[in-house]
C-alpha cells in the first residue's frame, strides 16, 4: 500500500494535467498516512495551477478533519477568485461534516482565541 502511496505522490508531478488531477483525487481517498495528505494537498493549493488547486480544496473537503478545516479556513481569507472561495466555502461544510463533533469543538474554541488575540 504505501508504494502505491508514493506512486501517486510523484504522478502529481506528471506532465498531464488530467493525471495530476486524478492523482489529487486519488491521494485524498487514500486512508493512509492522513497528516501527510493534508500536507501534499497544502502544497498543492498554494503552489500548483487553479484546476488542481480546485481538486486539492474539494479533497481537504472530502478528507475533513482539523487540519483540512483550518487550511479551508485560510483559504477563504486569503485573497483569490471568487470561485475559488466558493468552492473552499462548500469544502468547509463537506470537511466539518466529515470530522467528529470533539475535533469541531476545539477547532472552534481555537477560532476563538485566535479572534481575542487579534482584537488585542
Amino acid at each position: 500500500m504505501k508504494t502505491e502511496f508514493e506512486f501517486l505522490v510523484r504522478l502529481i508531478q506528471s506532465n498531464s494535467l488530467d493525471i495530476r488531477l486524478t492523482a489529487i483525487g486519488a491521494i485524498a481517498k487514500t486512508k493512509q498516512n492522513n497528516s501527510l495528505v493534508i500536507e501534499i494537498l497544502s502544497h498543492v493549493i498554494k503552489f500548483n495551477s487553479e484546476p488542481e488547486k480546485n481538486a486539492a480544496i474539494q479533497a481537504l473537503g472530502e478528507i475533513g478533519g482539523r487540519d483540512a478545516i483550518n487550511i479551508l479556513m485560510n483559504e477563504i481569507q486569503t485573497p483569490t477568485t471568487n470561485s475559488i472561495k466558493k468552492l473552499a466555502i462548500n469544502a468547509l461544510g463537506e470537511a466539518m461534516k466529515n470530522t467528529e463533533l470533539n475535533e469541531l469543538a476545539e477547532n472552534l474554541a481555537d477560532h476563538k482565541q485566535e479572534l481575542r488575540l487579534r482584537v488585542m
